[in-house]
C-alpha cells in the first residue's frame, strides 16, 4: 500500500475525530493504528480505572473505505467512546444519529459499505 496515501488517511482521521470528540472535553483519548489485523476497521478500549479511550484503526480499512464511509466509521467509534462504551444499544444509537452517523453504521454489523475495491486484499 502506499504509505502517503496511509499518512494522509491517518491525517484525516485523527482530524476528525479530534473535532468530533472537541465538544465532549471530559472524554480523555488517544488514538492509535494498526496493521495486520482486518477483520475490524476500528475499536475503542477503555481503561476501566481511568476511563481513558484508545482509538485504534485499521490502517488496512482507513485506506479500503471511500471518504464518506470512512467518516461513518469515525462517528461510529466516536460514538461509542461518548456514550461510555454501551454497545450498540439505544443510548449508543442516539449519539450517532447526533453525530448524523448513517443508518448502515448505527449497528454492530456493517454490510454493503463502500470501498476502493482495488485496495482490498485478494481472498
Amino acid at each position: 500500500m502506499n504509505s502517503e496515501f496511509l499518512q494522509l488517511k491517518q491525517k484525516y482521521t485523527i482530524t476528525k475525530v479530534n473535532a468530533i470528540m472537541r465538544y465532549y472535553p471530559s472524554e480523555k483519548y488517544e488514538i492509535r493504528f494498526r496493521n495486520g489485523k482486518i477483520k475490524t476497521a476500528g475499536t475503542v478500549l477503555e481503561d476501566k480505572k481511568t476511563h481513558f479511550k484508545t482509538f485504534i484503526f485499521s490502517n488496512y480499512w482507513i485506506q479500503a473505505l471511500l471518504s464518506h464511509e470512512l467518516d461513518n466509521l469515525i462517528k461510529h467509534e466516536c460514538a461509542h467512546a461518548i456514550s461510555d462504551m454501551c454497545g450498540h444499544g439505544n443510548r449508543f444509537i442516539k449519539i450517532c444519529k447526533k453525530l448524523k452517523c448513517s443508518k448502515k453504521w448505527q449497528t454492530s454489523r456493517t454490510e454493503n459499505i463502500n470501498v476502493y475495491s482495488s485496495m482490498l486484499k485478494k481472498r
